[in-house]
């Protein structure tokens, strides 16, 4: 609606009485043009905020990883990712053992 009035005022300026400038203030349709133009003609194209998620192929296998050996702890597991040419960091390996598959206590450790 309001681009419809504004596209009328620039084709037809006699009809505001050649003062454009007043016509617009006067129809208080200056702030709406102003939020109009910020909100409706830019491109909504914002880029998405921190990491992108562990493919979910990546996440089952590290699963099955750690419930195929249970001894084998984060490291192990990246290094064996890392010789499959499967690039994914010690820590997010970490992350994604499930907690039952972390490494037993020995002993004689305190908890």
């Amino acid at each position: 609606m309001i681009t419809l009035l504004l596209h009328l005022l620039r084709l037809f300026p006699f009809l505001c009485g050649g003062h454009r400038q007043l016509a617009l203030e006067n129809l208080a349709l200056h702030q709406q043009l102003a939020v109009y133009k910020r909100t409706m003609t830019r491109p909504r194209l914002r880029a998405a905020v921190g990491r992108p998620p562990v493919n979910a192929q990546i996440q089952a296998l590290v699963t099955q990883m750690a419930v195929a050996n249970p001894l084998w702890g984060a490291p192990r597991i990246h290094g064996e990712l890392l010789k499959h040419g499967i690039d994914v960091a010690e820590r997010t390996v970490s992350r994604l053992l499930p907690s039952g598959a972390r490494l037993p206590r020995r002993a004689g450790e305190r908890s």
